[in-house]
């Protein structure tokens, strides 16, 4: 079963690899060890692998979150999630995200554990080839069936069919219709004297190029269309041609452009008057207008509270929005890491000091600087270090910390709060929600800061990770390229 079998063992405990090596290579199986998820996603990237153990408590990236983005890649590699610490909440968030199988460690050491252990894994592999063959299968009968669909004479939508010499074959009613020929015409005809959009044509020759279905969107008389080129492949798998559909979505971009203009109204209508709320307030607690009793202080300071709380809502909706709809667009620069942490952390004391936390800051360097934008960096790490004060009792404390690592930069932000629900950390950096407990519950929030914060750092080539333990308090990590590997980074996707 496992005599030549390729294993990547990526757990950070060395006593659990010499344990896992020394069980898999006794069955001729040949064995990897990565200690981080950096360093085994890296090796994963590099080789190819039968099968991959993954430790769920790694300490730079969380195991499920290995587990999704290696079965986006591959639906072939055998995915086994290993842990001292489980339990049915993450087995069955494992097996959701592409997990083949689920053991808890303590297996290997009961009495027979290491049979039962190489017979788990023996089923896992079994079941990822069986689903394998199955998806296959799958794609392969969607294939078939899109192809059969798409020639439909009956469809609605512009429907051509090439061969390789870019002769059009076939052409459906509405096709016909849109390029003037009429049905008496005799096919083939060269696609070179049609009436089509120059990137239509580009499109169909990409696909009888590389044999790979091609998505696309195309203006064509005011009339906006998805495009889809399939290939048609003959038994040898050579492409013999291709298949062509254009969908008109103009009604559909409409609607999503309305969509779009109420929501950014609504925000900005919502922004503009809470500026105005804002401004007369601070004008009123100046003073400015006379001078105001203690109670009359007190109720402006709610106000006031009150509408800098809203506006802070109306920001994290825009953000979402703009992030959403693919429009978190950078202002690339310089960005000194180091200056703008220290001055976020001078501006916070007084919040925290007015809560009871003791807020830290530590840092290992005088000079980090990255490139990024300075506006939307602010706003991640702001809503990290905010909810890290929020969520901590009085006599807590919060720490930010700062230090250099290779080529990156690591930031932690450590709280001694209420923790946050092992269940909950595979999904809390998802929109709308929050940490699941208490503690959480009944402060204010939307659920949108982190979800920000995760993919501002994303679009700054870093990484964000988070541990906790509900009880104990919670650490997010995040790093971020420094300044040239920055910009090379940005370079090679711009």
């Amino acid at each position: 079963m496992w005599k030549g079998k390729r294993i990547l063992v990526v757990d950070d405990s060395q006593m659990a690899q010499k344990v896992l090596q020394t069980i898999l290579s006794g069955e001729d199986a040949s064995v990897d060890l990565a200690p981080t998820g950096k360093d085994g996603l890296s090796l994963w990237q590099s080789r190819k692998y039968d099968m991959v153990l993954i430790d769920l408590f790694l300490p730079d990236i969380f195991g499920l979150e290995m587990v999704r983005r290696m079965r986006s890649d591959d639906q072939e590699v055998c995915l086994v999630v290993i842990t001292a610490h489980g339990n049915l909440d993450s087995a069955v968030e494992a097996l959701r995200e592409g997990a083949d199988g689920y053991v808890e460690k303590d297996l290997i050491t009961a009495q027979g554990g290491i049979s039962d252990f190489l017979r788990r894994l023996e089923r896992s592999a079994k079941l990822r080839a069986e689903t394998a063959a199955r998806l296959r299968l799958e794609r392969q009968l969607e294939d078939e069936r899109d192809r059969l669909r798409q020639t439909l004479f009956g469809l609605d939508e512009f429907v051509i069919a090439t061969d390789s010499d870019l002769n059009v074959h076939l052409m459906n009613p509405k096709a016909r219709e849109m390029l003037g020929i009429h049905e008496e015409a005799k096919t083939p005809i060269p696609i070179s004297s049609l009436r089509l959009p120059s990137e239509i044509v580009s499109a169909i020759k990409r696909v009888e190029a590389s044999g790979r279905m091609e998505d696309g969107e195309t203006e064509w008389d005011n009339t906006i269309y998805l495009t889809r080129v399939y290939p048609i492949h003959s038994r040898d798998r050579r492409v013999e041609g291709s298949i062509c559909v254009l969908r008109d979505v103009t009604e559909r971009r409409r609607l999503e452009r309305l969509r779009r203009h109420f929501y950014s109204m609504a925000t900005h209508d919502l922004k503009a008057p809470l500026s105005v709320i804002v401004a007369y307030a601070d004008y009123l607690k100046e003073g400015m207008a006379g001078e105001l009793t203690p109670d009359q202080k007190k109720m402006v300071g709610i106000i006031l509270e009150s509408a800098n709380r809203m506006t802070g809502m109306v920001i994290k909706f825009l953000d979402h929005f703009y992030i959403s709809e693919g429009n978190l667009s950078f202002n690339w620069e310089a960005v000194d890491l180091m200056k703008m942490l220290s001055e976020m952390v001078k501006g916070m004391s007084m919040v925290a000091n007015s809560k009871g936390v003791t807020l830290q800051w530590r840092h290992e360097t005088d000079h980090a600087k990255v490139w990024a934008d300075l506006h939307y960096l602010e706003r991640a790490f702001s809503n990290i270090l905010e909810n890290a004060i929020k969520y901590t009792p009085e006599g807590g404390r919060v720490t930010m910390s700062l230090k250099p690592e290779s080529e990156e930069y690591l930031v932690e932000i450590e709280d001694t709060g209420p923790g946050i629900p092992r269940d909950m950390l595979p999904v809390i950096f998802r929109p709308y929600e929050r940490g699941g407990n208490k503690a959480t519950k009944n402060k204010e929030g939307i659920g949108l800061g982190l979800y920000t914060a995760h993919e501002v750092i994303n679009e700054a080539h870093g990484r964000i990770s988070v541990e906790s333990e509900a009880g104990k308090g919670t650490t997010f990590r995040i790093w971020l390229p420094t300044l040239e590997r920055g910009k090379a980074l940005q370079n090679a996707v711009a």
